[in-house]
């Protein structure tokens, strides 16, 4: 008999792969917007816009925005193959912290570009 005739559903490849990767891009994500803000507030006091121009920045800030971004999708992605699979609670850990992590790193940074930008006088 299958698995799916006796309701029991199979290992999941990879899921544990997916709750790490969420962990560590969530902790990359920290890392590339402590870079931003920095780099936004150095440049916040020269007059005139000259973020766009600073060496690095778009990359940066488009990095800001994936690296969460990815780690949100992948440890969603993860609770919900564990929760169905009815995995360990160590894995399960890395995903909810992922989740976690990543969701206040985009609040966090979004919200701190907000507060700089309407600080900026040009």
């Amino acid at each position: 008999m299958s698995e799916i005739d006796n309701n029991t559903i199979g290992q999941i490849p990879h899921t544990g792969i997916l709750a790490a990767a969420s962990l560590i891009l969530s902790i990359l994500a920290i890392i590339a917007v402590i870079l931003s803000i920095r780099r936004v507030e150095a440049v916040q006091s020269l007059p005139g816009c000259l973020i766009a121009e600073t060496p690095g920045f778009r990359v940066v800030h488009s990095l800001c925005t994936i690296l969460p971004t990815g780690a949100l999708i992948a440890g969603v992605v993860a609770l919900k193959r564990m929760l169905r699979g009815r995995r360990k609670l160590w894995s399960i850990m890395f995903a909810s912290e992922g989740v976690i992590v990543s969701l206040a790193v985009l609040i966090a940074y979004w919200l701190n570009l907000a507060h700089l930008a309407s600080g900026h006088i040009h």
